[in-house]
């Protein structure tokens, strides 16, 4: 739709790599952390908690919220929907860049311009 946009010789293809990468090299390394220092926080908790059912309760809905939170998202789908006409006033939308040209008459007139939503889907359904 434009220019390709780079920082140091690399589009944001590149980044998303470099990003990937770090940010399993980060979770490495905190669960490295946590093997390492596992009876240190064992001795907090049991200090800080002292009855045992409390404990098991808080520790099972600990994993249950920590599986949810990393696999929930493979879920969840991102689905584009074409929103109402906006209205003709520019504002906070055209320079946040939330507009898009229709291919109508070219894609240059204001009456051709459409807002496209990312909405998450109805779990309801």
């Amino acid at each position: 739709m434009g220019s390709d946009l780079y920082l140091w010789n690399m589009d944001r293809h590149q980044w998303a790599i470099i990003h990937l990468i770090l940010a399993l090299l980060f979770i490495a390394l905190l669960l490295q952390h946590i093997t390492l220092h596992w009876n240190m926080i064992k001795g907090i908790v049991k200090r800080t908690i002292p009855y045992k059912t409390a404990r098991i309760t808080l520790t099972v809905l600990l994993i249950v919220i920590s599986v949810f939170m990393a696999v929930g998202p493979l879920f969840i789908t991102p689905t584009l929907k074409p929103a109402a006409a906006p209205h003709q006033g520019g504002g906070r939308h055209r320079r946040l860049g939330f507009y898009q040209k229709s291919e109508n008459n070219g894609g240059n007139t204001d009456s051709e311009v459409k807002i496209i939503e990312i909405i998450r889907p109805n779990i309801q359904q």
